[in-house]
């Protein structure tokens, strides 16, 4: 798929998980998508054409982000709690099964614009911590482009550090600490 993500599956992952969510009883279950899913019509297509995965892969996307920022309404902001190791902006290893997730709920959204806001606690001092949160922001960035390229080239993804100047909980207990060391994603729309 050029180095992306299969959309219609993350589509029909993320849909039927909140289904089964909604309804246990009417939805109990959702079969994988490998036994739903017939490509063998588009990889007859292919075959047809004369195209091979190379040259599909060789096709690089593109993202227009000449739309200024300002210019856009936020469609969508969501909270991820991803784990670092300690002062760094090295994924923990529960920090993959997230990533996964916010990776499929992202694909179901490709034509919007997506803001990687980085959040630190208080501990330390603040401009260390504005450098931690951009660092890591820029981890799930570049998690998110090397993951999926197809799906966020160049130009979709940007990274804003807010270090710890915006708390989501008061910063007095571990709890609210933790909460605190956290990612946002932001989507956005041209308006």
């Amino acid at each position: 798929m050029g180095g992306g993500q299969n959309i219609f599956a993350a589509t029909y992952t993320i849909f039927g998980q909140i289904a089964r969510e909604q309804y246990p009883t009417l939805v109990p279950q959702i079969d994988p998508v490998d036994q739903i899913l017939d490509t063998s019509y588009v990889q007859s297509l292919q075959q047809k054409s004369g195209a091979t995965t190379t040259d599909i892969q060789r096709a690089k996307p593109t993202f227009d982000s000449a739309t200024p920022e300002s210019s856009k309404r936020v469609v969508s902001k969501k909270g991820w709690k991803l784990e670092f190791e300690t002062g760094k902006a090295t994924f923990t290893p529960s920090a993959k099964a997230v990533l996964e997730r916010m990776l499929k709920d992202m694909l179901i959204a490709g034509s919007l614009t997506v803001e990687i806001e980085g959040h630190t606690d208080n501990v330390g001092n603040p401009t260390s911590n504005m450098a931690l949160s951009e660092a890591r922001a820029f981890a799930v960035k570049g998690w998110l482009e090397r993951r999926a390229p197809g799906n966020f080239p160049k130009g979709r993804v940007s990274v804003m550090a807010f270090g710890q100047t915006k708390p989501v909980q008061p910063n007095t207990s571990a709890a609210g600490k933790a909460a605190n060391r956290r990612v946002e994603v932001v989507m956005k729309a041209e308006k």
